[in-house]
């Protein structure tokens, strides 16, 4: 084990962290000072610009898998991100302080997150709760481990095979880290024609079990984006063109100059090349300890990214402003979905694995939970929250467990 890279990797998560409380400090009161200068209510606030801002780590993240068609982390991070917005951090701020909440914010915006989390599942996998294997592809485990007649051998037949690729698996296998899994990017229509590759590929680099098929049981492509797209930005100019307060005291700020909006900037680039460190640090960290990419992409990657909302909401209820604190999740996950997926979708089509069906499931199930309990009472109690906050280390109990 390389102790000097998981020293330096650990010392980036902890300069990391500190990035993102200060940054996330600044961003919550200059947002604020904005918002009431516009009269724009800090929750109306939270569910765009502080949302988008501190969802800047998973739209990087996502991109750039979907770019290099890692379609796990593309769509592990956010729907992993997603159910760590809405359990372990919006349970351990209320575990902090006691979270108001509102009709406005119930049954406007958790309806509408709750319909937008169902219509992905619906885009996903159809009207069914028992999707069935529509491809197959094939996957290379740790590509790192292979030699390099092993690895030019297989390029070429692959290539040879699927002329398509164009020398991009050649690139992934070489720049494969330690643990990393590469997909090859082609869709089998009948299992045992993929199974048959498989034996091929088993051959050419004389061993067993360097090689996964994989069950894909839906997709998400180019037009599903445009329509997601569509939604999302609807919905910001609805919000923006109602304006209307949060039902919760206001408070007062000064009037805003160029040095609010500066700090504003600040605030956004700080917690979002923060997460960006964090996302790097953690991974390098638990690929060391050979934790494989699905269970990276739900847990290490998406709590990385989500950790300017964590550092946001959390700054934002200990200074009372309930409305941002809240807003700033669900407006986070509705960007991931529409925002983030949407454009994956039209950058590189990807297809999920029932890994995906059972985690979107689960995310369904955690946005009607987290409904129900804020309109019980119209807040989020301790209790409440030390529930969430407990489910979800249950849920990551079990993803690490495999």
């Amino acid at each position: 084990m390389d102790y000097w890279f998981l020293f330096y990797n650990s010392l980036f998560v902890i300069i990391a962290m500190g990035m993102l409380w200060k940054g996330a400090d600044v961003l919550v009161e200059s947002a604020s000072q904005i918002a009431a200068s516009f009269n724009i209510s800090d929750l109306v606030i939270g569910l765009t610009v502080v949302a988008i801002g501190t969802s800047a780590p998973e739209f990087a993240v996502t991109i750039s898998a979907a770019i290099m068609g890692k379609d796990a982390i593309s769509i592990g991070n956010v729907v992993g991100s997603n159910i760590f917005n809405l359990g372990l951090i919006l349970g351990g701020t209320a575990l902090i302080r006691e979270i108001q909440t509102s009709k406005k914010l119930v049954y406007r915006d958790g309806a509408f997150l709750l319909s937008v989390t169902v219509l992905l599942y619906i885009i996903l996998f159809g009207f069914t709760l028992s999707p069935k294997a529509s491809s197959y592809s094939i996957e290379i485990q740790s590509p790192y481990s292979l030699s390099d007649k092993a690895t030019a051998d297989l390029t070429t037949q692959i290539n040879t095979d699927f002329p398509q690729l164009n020398n991009s698996l050649k690139t992934q296998l070489e720049n494969a880290s330690e643990n990393e899994n590469i997909k090859i990017n082609h869709f089998f229509n009948d299992k045992n024609v993929a199974n048959s590759k498989i034996t091929q590929y088993d051959q050419i680099v004389g061993s067993k079990g360097n090689f996964n098929r994989i069950d894909n049981v839906g997709n998400l492509t180019g037009t599903d984006g445009i329509v997601m797209l569509v939604l999302l930005i609807s919905y910001l100019i609805f919000l923006f063109i109602k304006k209307e307060p949060l039902e919760e005291e206001e408070i007062s700020h000064e009037p805003v100059g160029p040095k609010e909006w500066g700090l504003l900037v600040l605030g956004i680039a700080t917690v979002v090349f923060g997460g960006h460190l964090l996302v790097d640090g953690a991974s390098n960290v638990a690929r060391v300890f050979g934790i494989t990419e699905w269970v990276i992409a739900v847990t290490i990657v998406a709590a990385g990214t989500s950790a300017p909302e964590l550092a946001t909401s959390i700054m934002a209820a200990w200074k009372g402003k309930h409305g941002m604190a809240i807003g700033n999740l669900f407006g986070s996950d509705l960007f991931n979905i529409l925002g983030v997926l949407g454009v994956a979708g039209l950058i590189n089509p990807a297809t999920v694995t029932m890994d995906v069906h059972g985690s979107i499931m689960m995310l369904v199930g955690q946005v009607t939970l987290v409904i129900i309990i804020m309109r019980s009472g119209w807040r989020i109690t301790r209790l409440e929250g030390g529930f969430l906050f407990a489910l979800n280390i249950f849920r990551w109990y079990l993803d690490f467990s495999g």
